[in-house]
């Protein structure tokens, strides 16, 4: 291989000297430095920074050299190339954008000396993943009575990106001549094996044949070109000798990508479903569940990635969450890669995920507080008594038990009995997976966790890690295989850009995934001014599935939902734009995923969709419906303060905080609430196909597990948002293996959200995880107070590690 590397540069060095010159790039492929002069509309396709050096391969040609620099970012690139032709020097300056999916438009301008500019555009379209057409109108003005050419070319990839062939038709009119001419001009382009390329062209008028060698280094490339048979040869021989630089990888011919590289990566904070908003003043935003699943998928995909070693800080999120990262390191380790997880302390969450690794490590004077998991419920009736505040809400079924912690003093029976159940789940899930991934007895497990918290000597004495290392040593460790690995951070390899090979279509597939997270009220969708917490507005969500819906490139839509509920009547909303996103003309594939929670009104928004997945741990069910009021009058009597009401209608003052609720009122309460429970489980039949009567007995406002309630029929399939985009793809048709993902909603953000949300992530970050969760149900109560609620109020584990 070595040797024919060699062959090949000696070939290309030489050409230099006796070489020929070869035509240009196909306007329908030109994506690299030379689209500059070729087609400016190529420039943005790859971007990055790139240099570029011409020269001919001819010693009748009145051109020595021309250099080319160019640099993009995003969607958009600029570059110049100067050209020394004789005794001119002419320069373009060119600019390139993506206008759309897989549409680029580019112009250029020559400037001179003693000429006035001339200009020039392109255009490049790629209908299809296998097509690509391009077309270029240079000096279009036919200024300086120069040469004005058309070019119009179409380039197909029928066996994937690295066999191309294209035809183009050429117009040229000679405006000092007065006259015109066509011609036509087909184009192969091959690379057989990495980094090396063999090309062929011909050309219809002159009926020239010729050829090309090249190879590639990663960032540096090497290409020459001849005419070997033409009706002007040797008249009229062509040849050019090119060097070409880019910042993004490509193929390498004495570097082929080998499985080399650990990535270390970071887990630590909070795990929302999106990315959460800038803050100020650096508190912890925490990466997004999504991103950290995608990445991990697609690090698995990398041939140069041969393992990761993850460092594991404090994590906190519910069961379901931990599931799906878990799940995403046992995929990544099924394609043959190595995991290492390493951690200074750890806690259940943390010692859940790791148990999935090849190896644990832990810190030297770490600990390992694997002790399971419990919630304190907590009851506030004879609190508020003793300040005059007596709370009273009306319910549908006695498994509905949000409002409990305000006008109970203990747990009911049904609530032990839903709980119960729930962690009997939880818990053998817990430790069947901590079981399967260290390779012990679910019963060893159960002891072991009975046994701690444990030292870092203690947790190897007791087989639960693999090894006591410093952070620093990881690096050794790692590297010293017989392998020579390198260990590099994830930020300094997402840094180093591939080329891009492939072409974007214009037709692109797109999956929307619409995030539906926080409890659910009318309106729009807002963050909290206290903890951040989002909250799901039935305007924002319902709008967010419509433009999803109504995008011809969106095959299917996830709806991913992490909602313990809210206002029925936000949630009927929502619920509509789903249902009617699963009937009528522009019906699409919808899913649902359910993350931690997706419960009572977070069940009521899902139930429509024709799919929907949950984990194993994720609490979903609570069908049912609760409203009351909180009275005040004898907090008000004791402080002073008397009201007196007028009004005109003997229900106006319905609910009034200042009096008790009457025996009336509360029939008229259960009344209005038992049809929104009857529409409930109505809509729940139509939606699950199964009959009133059974969906009845589900509900009473019980809660299940992901587990159980698959077995139930309240879902369909257990899994995340992997499992889920997979379905998708296959309703939609889809078969790319890196699907593009389209997120809704999408959040604008003034400086008012900034200064906001900066403050409370710097003030929020103090609190202990119970402070917040605390302030979090007293956000929602708020919600209790005002609405015909579907709602549910969670007593469940979310850990958040020991620190």
């Amino acid at each position: 291989m070595k040797k024919a590397v060699l062959v090949l540069c000696v070939i290309l060095t030489g050409s230099w000297s006796f070489g020929q010159f070869a035509p240009p790039q196909s306007v329908a492929v030109s994506d690299d430095i030379f689209a500059i002069r070729n087609n400016p509309a190529g420039l943005a396709i790859n971007g990055g920074f790139q240099f570029g050096a011409v020269a001919p391969l001819s010693s009748m040609s009145s051109d020595s050299l021309e250099l080319y620099l160019g640099s993009g970012m995003g969607n958009s690139a600029a570059g110049y190339s100067v050209r020394f032709a004789g005794e001119y020097t002419i320069w373009r300056l060119a600019n390139s954008v993506e206008v759309g999916p897989g549409t680029y438009f580019g112009y250029g301008i020559d400037l001179g000396q003693s000429f006035a500019p001339e200009y020039s555009v392109g255009m490049v379209f790629h209908p299809l993943e296998q097509l690509s057409i391009g077309v270029t109108a240079e000096n279009f003005t036919a200024t300086n009575d120069g040469l004005s050419q058309y070019r119009g070319g179409l380039a197909i990839r029928p066996f994937g990106n690295r066999l191309t062939v294209g035809v183009e038709g050429v117009y040229s009119y000679y405006p000092d001549l007065e006259t015109d001419d066509w011609d036509a001009e087909a184009y192969l382009s091959t690379e057989f094996l990495d980094g090396i390329y063999l090309d062929g062209y011909y050309t219809y008028n002159t009926n020239t044949i010729g050829v090309g060698v090249g190879v590639n280094f990663g960032h540096h490339g090497l290409r020459a070109t001849a005419d070997i048979a033409s009706d002007n040869l040797p008249d009229d021989i062509r040849g050019t000798g090119a060097y070409s630089y880019s910042g993004p990888y490509r193929r390498s011919v004495f570097m082929p990508e080998r499985q080399t590289k650990w990535i270390s990566m970071e887990l630590n904070g909070a795990l929302p479903e999106q990315s959460r908003r800038f803050s100020l003043f650096g508190g912890s935003r925490g990466r997004a569940l999504t991103d950290i699943v995608m990445q991990i998928d697609e690090y698995s995909r990398r041939n140069d990635v041969a393992g990761l070693m993850i460092k594991l800080g404090s994590l906190e999120g519910g069961l379901p969450k931990y599931q799906e990262i878990r799940r995403a390191l046992i995929r990544f380790r099924e394609t043959g890669k190595k995991v290492y997880v390493y951690m200074n302390d750890a806690g259940n969450g943390s010692y859940y995920l790791a148990s999935a690794a090849d190896k644990a490590f832990l810190h030297p004077a770490g600990s390992l507080w694997l002790t399971g998991a419990a919630s304190q419920l907590i009851y506030v009736k004879s609190l508020l008594q003793k300040l005059g505040i007596n709370a009273e809400y009306v319910h549908i079924g006695e498994y509905k038990t949000a409002g409990d912690p305000l006008t109970r003093d203990s747990a009911s029976t049904a609530e032990l009995e839903q709980l119960n159940a729930y962690f009997d789940t939880f818990y053998d899930e817990f430790t069947g997976a901590i079981a399967t991934g260290r390779d012990l007895l679910q019963d060893k497990v159960e002891t072991l966790i009975d046994s701690g918290p444990y030292s870092a000597s203690g947790a190897i004495d007791a087989g639960l890690i693999d090894s006591l290392l410093y952070e620093d040593e990881m690096k050794e460790y790692i590297e010293s295989s017989d392998t020579s690995p390198k260990l590099i951070a994830e930020k300094k390899f997402r840094s180093e850009v591939q080329w891009n090979y492939d072409w974007d279509s214009m037709a692109e597939k797109k999956i929307a995934v619409v995030y539906a997270v926080g409890p659910i009220v009318p309106g729009k969708s807002s963050q909290s001014p206290f903890t951040g917490q989002m909250t799901m507005g039935s305007e924002t969500i319902a709008r967010a599935i419509k433009k999803a819906r109504e995008d011809e490139q969106v095959k299917a839509i996830i709806l991913r939902v992490d909602s313990p509920g809210g206002s029925a009547l936000a949630s009927d909303i929502i619920w509509r734009e789903v249902k009617r996103s699963t009937e009528g003309d522009d019906a699409k594939p919808v899913l649902v995923s359910m993350s931690d929670v997706a419960a009572s009104g977070g069940y009521y928004i899902s139930m429509a969709a024709d799919t929907i997945l949950a984990n194993q741990g994720t609490v979903t069910g609570s069908i049912g419906v609760l409203a009351g009021t909180v009275d005040i009058s004898e907090l008000l009597e004791t402080v002073g303060v008397n009201t007196q009401v007028i009004k005109r209608g003997e229900n106006a003052d319905f609910l009034s905080p200042t009096r008790e609720m009457t025996e009336k009122e509360r029939e008229k309460l259960y009344n209005v609430i038992s049809e929104i429970y009857d529409t409930f489980i109505s809509k729940a039949s139509d939606g699950r196909g199964i009959p009133v009567d059974s969906v009845d007995q589900l509900g009473r406002g019980r809660i299940y597990s992901g587990s159980d309630a698959l077995s139930k029929g309240l879902v369909d399939e257990l899994g995340g948002l992997y499992e889920a985009v997979a379905i998708a793809k296959d309703l939609a048709g889809i078969s790319k293996m890196e699907t593009t993902m389209d997120y809704y909603p999408k959040f604008e953000m003034g400086l008012m959200d900034l200064l906001q949300t900066s403050i409370v992530s710097s003030w929020s970050k103090q609190l202990s995880p119970a402070s917040q969760q605390y302030l979090k149900q007293l956000e929602t109560s708020k919600i209790l107070s005002r609405e015909q609620v579907l709602y549910l109020a969670t007593h469940l584990p979310v850990w958040k590690d020991w620190e």
